[in-house]
């Protein structure tokens, strides 16, 4: 093995026992110049023809590009060739600060093996056993054994500060003995055996990790099939997650930047009903209600609860609500080591009666909640240490005096807290809450708390753990360079699509992003590794109303460095969605046999349409053909003629010779600045529709209209809706017909570019109507984005009076967002002024509600709800006579808003 054996003994045992056994000892040492143990141990591993067995103390193994020499090699012999090895892994878990935090290690770097394992041959998955010790049978030992014939039993972890050449982490010196023989290692493979399959070990869980024909497992699914005591895994992404957890379990995130959980409206992303729970690594962010919530249901329910390293980011009521409402039920729990930014509170307590036992709040950072950082609602907060923690920017004043709302305890203390200094986060608009070089923080928690992977972040000599969920690194670091992609062109509710790549010159791993979509909404997005310090950012986003609006994305690594790029998103209202029907580009002289009506009163001259007849018999008629009932016009107005009694749009025409038949008329009057809606048949004669909308047109101005079925017309400039008008009182509203123009004392009009026809599913405005039943049965149960609309006029879906008091409910047979990605959020119901409009965005996993406006145009009203719904969910839209809107699924109200 490489010139590593140093000493060879032969040794007789006393009493003997024949036969003898020759035993070899190997002497394996490694430091920063010498890598004889790291090679040996590779070379060990791979000579394995049966079987692998582990007991590590750590196992770092959290770069999926650049595994570590012995992951490498774990990998190699489970894919060898010629044999089938079996590798079981037992690490350590613990519940102190220094255990946690080896926990993290060995599930990140277990869970990355199968990551990695599946990326190259899924099919050996199940000849990789990983298992986790429990906290009352924590594992120090650094051992292995390789077949029935080789062990090796030392001081050298599976980590970076034990293998390789990391100066950063330690390089450390470390010395393992190996030991060939049958006889020890059929003894270390029975204690190893007894250890991880008895009652002091439990399963490792990677959540997401998905098997070749498998589909994914939601989240409270894999938390009820999990063993008590099992430890989960929940990988890097962005997940819409509330679940409740009513067994021990152990849930660990990628860290507080990857693992993004968004809690389902007002519930938490967690509910803790039972005890022996921990939540780590991982930011719980935008949620409407609490991030956490730890709810004593029964008697001892909650003891030895521990909340470590999570980000709670803007969750509204706040990040954790503890609540123990059971007499005489004890209730303990750790917070440490977190970041509270934003929400109305940071922590909520609300305890029946004080308990007996002390609850901890240390080492972590509270900032901007509206409210407090620490709200008590009960009489007192039973028993609470609150140390070395650091509160900055409290909504009711000063942090020295507002760090608590509410009656702290005579039993409780309050000591080493740092208040009202600026904790420096690396990039807080970003979304990077690690701390920056200089912040009050580092090196700032608990001097008690010790482990090796703590840093001396304020150079004073001495190591100690900062404040917060990040521990600050003292290197040198360069931010990613982020290319956000081309400027994008599209319409009003049309997806933009963002296809971002980055790349990372010291940082090969461990990115996260997030997207200013500059509308307001700001949202972490999944990142994609593509190959060591590159990757691909994506995200789908789409606008309410016309704009340009600057779309940023943000990549931050893992000590967080920021870079970003933003594209220019113009937003028009998706009219015109018809082509030109005449461009007018032609010899000059009379306008041609494709237009009828009065047409002597226009003639082409220049490429353009000019009109040449004072008088009012001037109505003309794109003759070729009617169009349906959804239908638009539109034209250019070169030259206004500001004297002119009127520029008309003609739509619905009845006939395309004469509006005697019937005819909408989109009129607009220079002199008086403003367009009106008129109707036209017999004997109502003409009918104005809804008030005049001021609006005036310049030359060059595109002036337009869109008639829907439903009865709603649409009044367009430049492609920007101006308002719209209801004209269900015309008996024709329904119809199709032709289209046209009509310009009355007009003689110094200048025109170019007619346009309209038929609008086609897909391709009208947010704003347009229709019905479900227009569509056919399969999309209408399964569109990319299904609409309910009720309206204040007592009319839903087709007409049907149902009153004040409203509410609707539909269950999906099925949702299958590939088949519909090209259907756009359309309305389906007659609306107008006062409709609201409920939205569930399929790919998007959320809801928002809309309200329409004739002044003011579509209004979003409150936040977008996360949610998601599957086959067989029922989804239940409730108005009250106050109208409060109630948004449920499967009976249960996941969100509440108040309509204006």
């Amino acid at each position: 093995m490489k010139k590593q054996l140093q000493m060879y003994l032969i040794i007789r045992q006393y009493p003997p026992l024949p036969p003898l056994e020759t035993i070899l000892f190997f002497s394996l040492f490694r430091d920063d110049l010498n890598k004889t143990a790291d090679d040996a141990i590779e070379a060990a591993i791979n000579a394995a023809n049966d079987k692998v067995n582990i007991l590590q103390n750590r196992f770092m193994n959290e770069l999926f590009f650049d595994p570590p020499q012995f992951a490498r090699a774990i990998l190699n012999v489970l894919q060898k060739e010629d044999a089938q090895v079996h590798v079981k892994i037992l690490a350590t878990s613990g519940t102190d600060v220094a255990g946690l935090s080896d926990t993290y290690i060995n599930v990140i770097g277990m869970c990355m093996l199968k990551l990695q394992l599946l990326s190259e041959d899924p099919s050996r998955l199940q000849f990789l056993e990983t298992r986790l010790s429990t906290a009352n049978n924590s594992i120090h030992t650094k051992a292995l054994s390789i077949d029935d014939a080789f062990v090796v039993v030392g001081s050298q972890n599976f980590d970076w500060s034990a293998w390789g050449d990391d100066s950063f982490l330690g390089d450390l010196s470390e010395y393992s003995l190996a030991v060939d023989s049958i006889d020890v290692a059929a003894e270390f493979n029975a204690k190893f055996d007894t250890e991880s399959n008895n009652v002091n070990s439990y399963p490792l869980i990677c959540y997401n990790l998905i098997y070749p024909g498998t589909l994914p497992l939601p989240l409270q699914t894999v938390i009820d099939q999990a063993s008590a005591g099992s430890t989960i895994f929940i990988p890097a992404g962005v997940y819409t997650e509330s679940v409740t957890i009513n067994k021990p379990l152990v849930l660990v995130g990628a860290n507080p930047s990857q693992t993004i959980i968004r809690p389902d409206g007002n519930e938490p992303a967690f509910q803790v009903t039972s005890s022996d729970v921990i939540l780590a690594n991982m930011k719980i962010s935008g949620g409407d209600g609490y991030g956490i919530e730890l709810f004593d249901s029964s008697p001892s329910s909650l003891k030895n609860i521990q909340i470590n390293r999570v980000v709670f980011e803007n969750n509204a009521q706040g990040g954790i609500l503890a609540q123990g409402l059971i007499t005489g039920s004890p209730m303990d729990y750790a917070i440490e080591n977190n970041t509270f930014i934003g929400g109305a509170d940071g922590i909520t307590i609300n305890m029946i009666e004080t308990q007996s036992e002390t609850s901890v709040v240390r080492d972590n950072i509270f900032s901007g909640q509206s409210n407090a950082p620490i709200h008590i609602l009960s009489t007192d907060d039973s028993n609470i240490e609150y140390s070395y923690n650091l509160f900055d920017d409290c909504g009711l004043g000063a942090c020295v005096t507002n760090w608590v709302q509410g009656s702290v305890s005579a039993v409780s203390s309050e000591h080493d807290n740092l208040f009202d200094l600026d904790p420096l986060f690396a990039s807080p608009e970003d979304g990077a809450y690690q701390l920056s070089t200089g912040s009050p923080a580092i090196d700032a928690g608990d001097p008690e708390l010790f482990h090796d992977f703590f840093f001396d972040g304020d150079d004073d000599g001495f190591i100690r753990i900062d404040m917060g969920a990040f521990e600050y690194a003292p290197i040198e670091n360069v931010a990613p360079v982020v290319n956000a992609g081309e400027d994008q062109t599209v319409s009003v509710g049309e997806n933009v699509d963002i296809n971002a790549t980055y790349s990372d010159a010291d940082n090969t791993e461990n990115h996260s992003a997030r997207i200013d979509w500059g509308d307001g909404t700001i949202e972490d997005v999944p990142v994609n590794m593509t190959g060591p310090g590159t990757g691909d950012v994506t995200g789908e986003h789409s606008y309410s109303s016309p704009d340009d609006y600057t779309v940023e994305v943000c990549v931050i690594d893992l000590y967080g460095a920021v870079g970003c790029d933003s594209i220019l998103v113009t937003v028009n209202s998706g009219f015109p969605s018809t082509g030109i029907l005449d461009n007018f580009n032609r010899a000059s002289g009379s306008i041609g046999s494709d237009w009828s009506g009065n047409t002597s009163g226009y003639n082409i001259a220049s490429n353009q349409l000019t009109v040449d007849y004072s008088g009012s018999n001037s109505d003309i008629y794109w003759s070729n053909e009617p169009f349906g009932a959804n239908q638009e016009a539109y034209v250019t107005l070169t030259d206004v003629d500001g004297n002119a009694w009127e520029h008309d749009l003609l739509l619905k025409a009845q006939s395309n010779n004469t509006w005697g038949d019937g005819v909408l008329e989109v009129l607009y009057d220079p002199s008086g600045q403003r367009v009106q809606v008129w109707t036209y048949e017999w004997p109502a004669e003409w009918v104005q529709h809804g008030a005049d909308i001021p609006v005036t047109f310049v030359d060059g101005d595109h002036f337009g209209a869109r008639a829907l079925a439903d009865g709603t017309v649409e009044v367009y400039r430049n492609g920007e809706l101006l308002a719209t008008r209801d004209i269900t009182s015309w008996s024709h509203y329904a119809d199709g017909g032709y289209i046209g123009l009509w310009f009355i004392g007009a003689e110094n009009a200048v025109l170019d570019d007619f346009g309209g026809g038929t609008v086609l599913s897909g391709m009208q405005s947010m704003s347009m109507g229709g019905t479900i039943e227009s569509q056919d049965a399969e999309t209408s149960l399964t569109p990319e984005q299904l609409n309910v609309t009720l309206t204040d006029t007592g009319l839903f879906w087709q007409g049907v009076p149902i009153g004040s008091n409203q509410k609707a409910s539909v269950t999906f047979a099925q949702l299958n967002k590939n088949v519909n990605a090209i259907l756009k959020p359309q309305s389906n119901g007659a609306w107008g002024d006062g409709v609201v409009q409920v939205l569930y965005d399929v790919s998007g996993g959320r809801i928002q509600v809309w309200m329409y406006d004739t002044q003011k145009g579509w209004m979003h009203i409150g936040k977008d709800v996360p949610a998601k719904f599957t086959a067989g969910d029922t989804f239940t839209i409730h108005i009250s006579a106050d109208n409060t809107l109630e948004i449920s699924r499967n009976g249960k109200v996941i969100a509440k808003r108040t309509l204006p």
